[in-house]
């Protein structure tokens, strides 16, 4: 009996060694990709290059995220997919995570996008009428992932949801801002709105400045803006470099926008001198203000509200690959290099818990209980990381991005206002005794718009 091996077996092993680095080498450009590239809204495009406005003015949105209907074993084999609501107007509607809305007006639903044709020729205000099948347990209790539906049996339901519309800019909230621009990381030069503090005798309370989250533009803190500038706060709210209508083309989750958020501190203290500043940031910004805090260059924030913001990018990369069922070895090392090569960045430097001690000024943590893009663990080990005072808020059956709930609003407008006076005071303390602190003038002011 010979020992030979058979030559098609010999050329079959061949094939999958060579097939084998071609496989991981695509999987790891696409996934660095999707990391560094993830879709990008300006203002005037959304995040897939859909125009905003018709004639003007907004278009109608439904207010809720939404996925094609992949399988299921007892439900419907087609139709929208609701994976979070986003808006009050969805929420007062009663739709809710893993229903399944199969026709709208009377127009079947097959995927996604039909639902979103539906919509884009109704009116802000209008009223859809929508059939949907809601399973028995929630869209968390399915093992399928991403556009895949409850395995509990389906009920059929009748609803009327009212269609809503998002700001699309100052303007539509009756605000007047001002087109600024800076030099941020990288070199690259970033673009924002600023908004100045409504006239008052006393003054304006202080500055917010506002970062927004990855997949996002300045835009995304529009609804915020409006409360806070009635409190009596001047705004700030700019595009990452990278980001909405910035300079740049990647996202490198706080490596270089941590330089654009201090250099957005140095603008709004020329902008509104001797008064203090706050950052607010929502998920990716929440992240970036806590990392900018904590950097003892530059002008210093007196006050920090971090939204959804997440502890570790090595951390969430590896939650994603999980999900995608990639092994951790020899993945995760292939891709820090990768993204190192592709961005200029170490994705394990990003770390908010290693630089938290340092953040020494007044911190409010909000976290949904229901985030499935950052799980609300993060804000949790930020909190027991933080060297200064926080406090922390748990948002019950709230998702990554919910439209906040005016109570929450109320309570980041309170604490705000309560530890900017207190920093305002101490601030005009240290004046009176000599040391006070002055910065030069940063970036460029544009008209009114």
């Amino acid at each position: 009996m010979s020992g030979k091996v058979p030559l098609p077996v010999v050329i079959a092993c061949a094939l999958v060694i060579l097939l084998i680095p071609v496989l991981l080498g695509g999987a790891l450009y696409r996934f660095s990709e999707f990391l560094l590239r993830p879709p990008r809204p300006t203002l005037s495009r959304g995040p897939f290059g859909e125009p905003l406005r018709r004639d003007g003015r907004p278009l109608a949105v439904l207010g809720v995220a939404l996925d094609d209907v992949r399988s299921s074993s007892s439900g419907p084999k087609a139709g929208a997919l609701v994976t979070e609501v986003l808006l009050g107007s969805a929420r007062q509607a009663g739709l809710r995570a893993g229903d399944i809305i199969v026709a709208a007006d009377g127009e079947s639903i097959a995927r996604a996008s039909d639902l979103h044709r539906v919509v884009e020729g109704r009116r802000p205000g209008d009223l859809l009428e929508l059939a949907i099948r809601r399973p028995e347990s929630p869209l968390g209790g399915s093992s399928g992932g991403a556009g895949a539906p409850s395995t509990a049996p389906y009920e059929a339901r009748d609803l009327q949801a009212r269609l809503s519309s998002i700001p699309l800019d100052p303007a539509d909230l009756g605000l007047v801002s001002r087109d600024v621009e800076f030099p941020g990381g990288g070199g690259l030069k970033a673009r924002g709105w600023f908004i100045q503090a409504p006239a008052r005798p006393e003054g304006p309370e202080g500055t917010v400045v506002m970062m927004h989250g990855n997949a996002s533009n300045r835009r995304a803190e529009l609804p915020l803006a409006g409360p806070l500038h009635a409190a009596g706060f001047a705004l700030l709210l700019f595009d990452f470099t990278g980001r909405g209508d910035s300079d740049g083309n990647i996202c490198t989750y706080g490596w270089r926008e941590r330089e654009d958020a201090r250099q957005a501190l140095r603008l709004a203290a020329s902008l509104v001198p001797d008064r203090p500043i706050a950052f607010h940031g929502r998920s990716l910004g929440g992240t970036v203000a806590l990392l900018a805090a904590a950097d003892p260059r530059g002008a210093r924030v007196d006050v920090v509200v971090a939204d959804s913001p997440f502890d570790s990018l090595a951390e969430e990369i590896s939650g994603q690959r999980a999900e995608m069922h990639l092994p951790a070895w020899p993945f995760e090392p292939l891709f820090w290099e990768v993204v190192r090569w592709r961005g200029g960045f170490d994705p394990r430097d990003i770390d908010v818990c290693r630089e938290a001690p340092r953040v020494n000024v007044p911190v409010l943590l909000l976290h949904g209980t229901l985030d499935n893009v950052v799980p609300p663990e993060h804000s949790e080990r930020i909190a027991k990381a933080l060297g200064g005072p926080h406090e922390t808020e748990m948002l019950a059956g709230a998702g990554h991005n919910d439209e906040r709930p005016s109570e929450v609003v109320d309570h980041i407008v309170s604490f705000l206002l309560r530890e900017m006076r207190r920093a305002g005071a101490n601030r005009h303390s240290a004046v009176t005794r000599g040391s006070r602190q002055s910065f030069p003038p940063w970036g460029s002011i544009g008209g009114a718009s």
